[in-house]
């Protein structure tokens, strides 16, 4: 109860430092003029042609770094080229990875092909083609098919490679080189590895139950990751366009009667449990097919109207509460669904909160529709 209950703690508090961040998304999104605080971009293409002065959140088919990053950075893209320093950590998934300018922190990494040009901090990528060209400062981890060495490295270097391992006639490494292939690795009489060299040789690629762990909860935090963002996209871009229905929507729940929100809640929650059950109904029937049909693709898009709009509620009365602040902005709505996911993590707690939102929601929309549909003149 003890730790539930810190936890929440430290989630109410997330608004406070979240607020100063900049969303932006677009088509062809160039990011020239300094921004503040953390950055959250997204866009068919982005390039970042001025420094970002904290964390940043890159989302984008082609992905260009032509600038620092003086936090963290989280990417993903189809195409990504890092052409300036990142001061903080890295994490990459994309198709086609190229960084040629030094990571401080560690870089992880996933795509098909991998091209690192300078040293980094930390390595642990996973790719098809790897060549790690710059070397490291600190420990270094590469699976995939084909993989290249060169370069100096400070630590040890574990090398898993499906096809082939190459390493640079300048390739120096002061810790150990272990590394598993079909084939050992011819390595030239100018490199120098100091720690010695571990051949596994052709053992199973098969992950043992501790890496298997290690693997499953990776996957399921890339998901959570990816999952978060592009609801946080999603709901920021929904308030930001619709601002002014938004208000309207989240004014029928925020500072009224609790009499009233739970007059709401069991709207919305009739609404969410009677609607399948009349759509089943209709189905029985060859007539109410098409009605079924036509029913339930507008409760279906109620719903993701419902469940963006309840994230803006929720921050709403987040910002409320903390911020004594009564207006709705597309920062809010953010931080709300931001709150909401992370919650939504602990078993029990989250699914019943999230369940009581949208139905609340829900019912704060029919009653804005039916209002503005039969209203009398």
């Amino acid at each position: 109860m003890v730790r539930t209950g810190a936890i929440l703690a430290v989630l109410l508090l997330l608004p406070l430092g979240v607020m100063g961040a900049t969303l932006r998304a677009d088509d062809s999104l160039r990011i020239a003029e300094p921004i503040e605080g953390n950055a959250y971009l997204a866009g068919a293409e982005v390039e970042i042609a001025s420094p970002l002065p904290a964390d940043a959140l890159i989302a984008g088919t082609l992905v260009r770094i032509l600038a620092q990053i003086t936090g963290d950075a989280l990417i993903a893209g189809g195409t990504v080229s890092v052409e300036a320093p990142i001061a903080g950590d890295a994490r990459i998934v994309a198709g086609q990875l190229e960084v040629s300018h030094p990571v401080a922190g560690e870089l992880a990494a996933l795509a098909r092909h991998i091209r690192i040009g300078d040293k980094m901090g930390e390595i642990r990528v996973i790719g098809g083609t790897v060549e790690v060209l710059g070397g490291a400062s600190g420990p270094v981890s590469v699976y995939g098919n084909d993989i290249v060495l060169a370069g100096d490295f400070t630590d040890s270097v574990r090398v898993v490679a499906a096809n082939s391992i190459t390493l640079a006639e300048s390739v120096h490494i002061a810790g150990s080189l272990d590394y598993n292939a079909p084939q050992e690795a011819v390595i030239p009489e100018s490199a120098k590895i100091a720690g010695g060299v571990s051949y596994v040789g052709s053992a199973s690629f098969l992950p043992t139950a501790e890496e298997a762990q290690v693997f499953a909860l990776a996957g399921f935090g890339i998901y959570v990751v990816v999952r978060i963002v592009a609801g946080m996209l999603v709901v920021g871009l929904f308030v930001g366009l619709f601002r002014a229905f938004t208000r309207t929507v989240v004014t029928e729940v925020v500072g009224m009667p609790l009499r009233k929100g739970v007059s709401l809640f069991m709207i919305g929650f009739l609404l969410l449990v009677g609607v399948p059950l009349l759509l089943v109904f209709l189905a029985m029937s060859v007539v109410g097919i098409g009605l079924a049909f036509l029913i339930g693709a507008a409760y279906l898009f109620a719903l993701l109207v419902a469940y963006v709009l309840g994230a803006a509620l929720f921050g709403a009365l987040l910002s409320r509460w903390l911020l004594k602040r009564k207006d709705i902005s597309w920062q809010d709505a953010i931080v709300g669904f931001l709150v909401l996911s992370l919650l939504n993590l602990i078993p029990g707690v989250g699914f019943l909160l999230g369940t009581v939102v949208l139905a609340t929601a829900l019912g704060a929309l029919g009653a804005v529709v039916y209002r503005s549909a039969f209203a009398h003149e």
